[in-house]
């Protein structure tokens, strides 16, 4: 199955990409998702990030993904 996956703010900037699509297994959860992020993109291992679902926060990285969905990588965002 493929997961689309969307870069926001310091992450897109440190790994110049807006997106990009994963195929994974499957059955796979957020957990085996993010461990091949971290093994392709390693800089994120270091950010903290906070994940989305179809524009769904989530905070339970054993949830099961489905093809297509989207998952958004939004690190914290500070300004003044």
């Amino acid at each position: 199955m493929n997961i689309k996956i969307l870069f926001f703010a310091k992450i897109r900037e440190l790994l110049n990409i807006e997106n990009t699509v994963i195929e994974l297994n499957e059955q796979s959860t957020l957990n085996d998702l993010i461990n091949i992020l971290h093994k392709n993109y390693p800089i994120i291992k270091n950010i903290f990030v906070i994940y989305s679902l179809n524009k769904e926060y989530i905070y339970d990285n054993n949830i099961i993904l489905n093809n297509n969905d989207i998952i958004a990588l939004i690190p914290p965002i500070s300004g003044g």
